[in-house]
């Protein structure tokens, strides 16, 4: 803030107009955009005085940390879009980059309700799972169900449910989270409206996008990378997984929609279609835990 106090001239008139000192954020203009982002994408801040200008959110997005015990974690988030179009261009398994620091340069964190240790391992096994491309995707998803429930509760004690079920659960407990905006209500409603046409229509879509399937697997494997450690202080690994299971489905099922309506589905509208529902899922504080709860009663009702 101190930086942008110290301007003067046209960039300070500018910068006291659209600045809220008190939250410590620029005022967006009225069609929600920020300021100093200027017509052909550029920013005003950088090209004026540099890299340096720039606020912290403008520097790190779409940047996320993770930091549990002596883990920490970094990761691009897919709301960007550049992030997605690297995440997908090829279908091999999402690989994750690991390296050492000195404990003498780790943070003193409290302890959470899961060891971070154990919560490290419990994710690299199920990310190993879920990377068997020898089965089909949805036995790898129920495969580590099972062995969650076995870790957090001891025994598995119930049944899955059928995909119809499955469906209609999704999206009530969907429809319990804050809608970004409009267009999420009414991808819902669609979603209710068509669901038998869409459960006919899944074998014809995932036949079209032949290898590129396995989409769905990276996408569940980013989510369980970007969302497993808050599961150190909440104590719920299932519910986490629970949340990531449901974001890849709806996420499915939306680009079902999609094809059968336009006929096609190419990198563009995967691209498209993850950077919406992130927002939607990712960039809440609420909506994660909203639809890990709502999911993990529909699934596993006690």
């Amino acid at each position: 803030m101190r930086k942008y106090e110290a301007e003067s001239g046209f960039l300070s008139e500018k910068l006291n107009s659209f600045t809220d000192r008190d939250n410590h954020c620029f005022i967006l203009t009225k069609d929600e955009r920020c300021p100093f982002l200027k017509s052909d994408g550029l920013c005003e801040l950088i090209l004026t005085k540099g890299e340096d200008m720039l606020c912290e959110i403008c520097r790190e997005h779409p940047r996320f940390y993770a930091r549990y015990g002596d883990f920490y974690d970094m990761g691009l988030g897919l709301c960007c879009e550049e992030a997605a179009r690297l995440l997908f261009l090829n279908t091999s398994p999402l690989k994750l980059i690991t390296a050492a620091e000195s404990r003498d340069d780790a943070a003193d964190f409290d302890d959470g309700l899961i060891d971070s240790e154990i919560l490290y391992m419990l994710r690299e096994e199920t990310l190993h799972m879920l990377c068997d491309r020898e089965r089909p995707l949805h036995n790898r998803i129920h495969s580590i169900f099972e062995y969650l429930l076995l870790k957090q509760y001891g025994k598995i004690n119930f049944a899955f449910s059928s995909e119809g079920e499955f469906y209609d659960s999704l999206i009530k407990a969907s429809e319990k989270t804050e809608a970004y905006d409009a267009d999420f209500t009414r991808l819902l409603k669609c979603l209710r409206e068509n669901k038998s046409e869409n459960l006919k229509r899944k074998k014809t879509f995932i036949s079209y996008l032949g290898e590129r399937k396995a989409d769905y697997e990276k996408l569940l494997s980013y989510l369980m990378f970007r969302h497993f450690p808050k599961a150190v202080y909440a104590g719920d690994a299932l519910g986490k997984f629970c949340f990531c299971v449901g974001v890849t489905a709806i996420t499915f099922y939306a680009d079902v929609l999609l094809f059968a309506a336009r006929g096609k589905f190419d990198l563009d509208d995967r691209i498209n279609s993850v950077k919406y529902l992130s927002k939607q899922f990712e960039y809440s504080d609420e909506n994660p835990e909203i639809s890990a709860r709502e999911l993990t009663k529909q699934i596993f009702p006690k």
